[in-house]
């Protein structure tokens, strides 16, 4: 958002639950929600394309970057359908991926079938690899984009490191460190290494 507030562009957030009223200067529009919470928070919103309808009709967009399209995004995307704004959607979680892991068939049937619904009806999906690109085609959605994700790197940078942090986690300064969200169903298979894992 700074990015785009740097570049003159105006936004408006939508976004489900409680939180900030504005992000860098600009809009959040907070969406009722029914929080469920387990290892994470996931806020549920509670909105129909009427509410969304007002708020694409009041900021009059040029595009609607769909963040999140599983839930509360694919009420917006059918509202700038509506209004015939063109959509941008990101495809980054393997929702039936992670189903089929945990046994959950049921589930991972209904994911698929809501990814295809979501991502075909959109202008473009961004995706972070090309096995993401490959799945997507897979159900038949081609209009896909690589979008490589970045790192900031003054912020994530050697010249940062801290010795104190070291030597209070009992690691010497040949030890590789990698912060990162990590789950079972998340396909990452790593002999030869040992954990620390941290919530």
């Amino acid at each position: 958002m700074r990015y785009l507030k740097d570049s003159g562009d105006s936004v408006v957030v939508i976004a489900p639950g409680d939180g900030p009223q504005y992000v860098e200067g600009q809009r959040v529009i907070r969406i009722p929600a029914l929080s469920l919470k387990s290892r994470a928070t996931v806020d549920i919103a509670l909105v129909g394309v009427r509410k969304i309808l007002k708020v694409i009709d009041e900021f009059q967009p040029d595009i609607v970057h769909l963040a999140s399209p599983f839930l509360l995004g694919d009420q917006v995307r059918k509202a700038a359908r509506m209004r015939s704004v063109p959509t941008i959607a990101i495809y980054q979680t393997d929702v039936s991926g992670f189903a089929g892991f945990y046994g959950l068939n049921l589930v991972k049937n209904f994911g698929e079938n809501r990814v295809k619904k979501i991502h075909s009806g959109v202008d473009l999906n961004l995706v972070p690899s090309s096995s993401s690109e490959r799945y997507l085609r897979s159900l038949g959605i081609t209009n896909t984009a690589r979008w490589g994700r970045g790192v900031d790197t003054s912020v994530f940078n050697p010249c940062n490191r801290s010795k104190e942090i070291r030597k209070s986690w009992g690691i010497t300064p040949k030890t590789f460190v990698i912060g990162s969200r990590y789950t079972k169903g998340g396909k990452c298979d790593l002999e030869g290494f040992r954990f620390l894992i941290s919530f």
